[in-house]
């Protein structure tokens, strides 16, 4: 059996392919804000990991494409959990967990190269079939 390529999505060249007009600017943001966007550009604080610069450009540029700008509460966690789904497939995810007999969010975001939101998110809105079907094939691999 030939195994999958797991290939990680890449915010920086989506958002170059998909929205080559928007600008990124970085400077010193205030408070725990990572970034925002006005639509035409994102600020990136200039103090963000490589992760955090990851998963920020990946959910700024899900704002810009839903045209939903500012964003309530309940925008916001739907966009979280849009980020969680792009930045981690289904694959990626079972492929974490087989390195991970007992995985802690901390350990699974490193490996998925995200942060530990992120991933948490991604493990709490996951639908029941999407969690079924990587109970099976975390079972097949035993």
């Amino acid at each position: 059996m030939m195994e999958a390529t797991l290939i990680l999505h890449n915010p920086w060249r989506h958002l170059a392919v998909h929205h080559p007009g928007v600008r990124v600017i970085w400077t010193r943001i205030p408070g725990a804000t990572r970034g925002f966007t006005d639509g035409e550009r994102i600020w990136l604080d200039d103090r963000l990991t490589q992760v955090q610069r990851r998963v920020t450009v990946c959910h700024e540029t899900i704002h810009i494409e839903r045209g939903i700008i500012p964003a309530d509460s309940l925008e916001e966690a739907r966009v979280n959990r849009l980020v969680a789904q792009r930045l981690i497939s289904t694959d990626q995810l079972v492929d974490a967990l087989r390195w991970h007999r007992h995985p802690s969010l901390p350990s699974l975001a490193d490996n998925l190269w995200v942060d530990v939101a992120t991933v948490k998110c991604r493990l709490d809105t996951m639908p029941e079939q999407e969690q079924s079907a990587i109970q099976q094939q975390l079972g097949n691999a035993a």
